[in-house]
């Protein structure tokens, strides 16, 4: 289920520390995420260690976005879930060097399949600044709907930018 002919979502490993602690201290990435302070590899390890990998328990998931051959390229998240009314954020992430490749497109089709056919969850949002045109792209071409645009939503590059808020609502549901 989790997989295409490309690569698989799979769970985080304690081999995926340094990669983690890469992509976390990205600060270009901070910029558009929530993050405000840099994460220890300590932090990250139990994190990875005592984590449940169980969205219900944790009301998030984060699975590392990997090619047939081992490489991890990225990761993609559901967060903010809440099991009540069955909805959830998700996020991906593409390491630099494999961006542009289709991949984030992949990641997000698995997270969907995962999120409407195996949890049953009701709907996915996500929260893209408009200036974001890869990401704006990429949520529009898997039929997400913008419903919102927030004004002064993310602060990118010392100023203060649109957000645009997508949704989209699981069909077999309705």
């Amino acid at each position: 289920m989790l997989e295409t002919e490309r690569l698989r979502l799979r769970a985080l490993e304690p081999t995926d520390l340094d990669q983690l602690y890469l992509w976390e201290n990205d600060t270009a990435i901070w910029e558009v995420g929530s993050t405000l302070n840099p994460f220890s590899k300590a932090q990250l390890k139990t994190y990875i260690t005592q984590s449940h990998h169980n969205i219900y328990y944790d009301l998030q998931i984060r699975f590392i976005v990997e090619t047939k051959d081992g490489e991890s390229v990225g990761c993609a998240d559901l967060y903010n879930f809440e099991p009540r009314i069955g909805k959830a954020g998700v996020a991906v992430l593409i390491d630099k060097k494999y961006r542009h490749q289709g991949y984030a497109f992949e990641a997000l089709q698995l997270l969907e399949q995962y999120a409407f056919e195996f949890i049953r969850m009701h709907q996915l949002f996500a929260f893209v600044p408009k200036n974001n045109v890869s990401s704006n792209a990429l949520f529009t071409k898997l039929s997400y709907k913008p419903v919102a645009e927030l004004k002064d939503w993310v602060l990118y590059n010392g100023k203060y930018e649109n957000a645009v808020v997508y949704q989209k609502i699981n069909q077999q549901q309705k």
